[in-house]
């Protein structure tokens, strides 16, 4: 496991936000973008049932398919980690 994805995984952790609640903001991220969970598999070059898996909080997604979201999402991966941490404080 790379730094990145330990670092997130240990914000998920800190902050006891479930797998869940990072898929829930993936998914709503990726509507707030008006993508379709197929269209932004293609962009990424990831699977849509995978990417399905990681909204509905089956599964984390890892660091590669982070960093393929990051220009679908428009986000890089920090700036979603540290939105996750600044909702999950108020």
């Amino acid at each position: 496991m790379d730094n990145i994805a330990k670092k997130g995984r240990y914000l998920l952790e800190k902050k006891d936000l479930s797998r869940k609640v990072f898929g829930n903001y993936l998914r709503a991220r990726r509507k707030e973008l008006n993508l379709s969970l197929e269209e932004a598999g293609f962009q990424a070059g990831v699977d849509h049932n995978n990417l399905s898996r990681v909204e509905r909080g089956e599964q984390y997604a890892n660091a590669n398919t982070l960093f393929k979201l990051e220009p679908v999402l428009q986000m890089n991966i920090s700036q979603i980690f540290q939105e996750i941490r600044e909702k999950g404080e108020n």
